[in-house]
């Protein structure tokens, strides 16, 4: 149930609703995680699905090209050297 949970960004915005319903009705084979399948259930249709700040329009990676923060982290990675050797800490942050 978490795996289909957290495939749900993977879908066609129209679709994730449809899906979530799926998840929630289906039936739990252990009497013991009902409680813990409600809590995920209930925290991810209060806060991504039925939340006044966001939609399922923007839940939605679908077709987006860049779905990762791999492709920021990659940028870091190229710029780091260029910070190293120009900071006057000799590539050390001071705090």
């Amino acid at each position: 149930m978490l795996r289909k949970l957290l495939a749900l960004p993977l879908l066609p915005a129209e679709h994730i609703q449809p899906a979530f319903a799926a998840i929630s009705s289906a039936g739990v084979p252990d009497a013991a995680a009902v409680d813990q399948q409600y809590c995920k259930l209930s925290y991810v249709g209060a806060t991504w699905l039925e939340s006044t700040v966001w939609s399922a329009d923007n839940l939605s990676v679908y077709g987006q090209h860049v779905r990762t923060n791999n492709d920021v982290e990659g940028e870091t990675d190229q710029i780091w050297p260029d910070i190293k050797t120009s900071s006057p800490f000799g590539g050390r942050w001071v705090i």
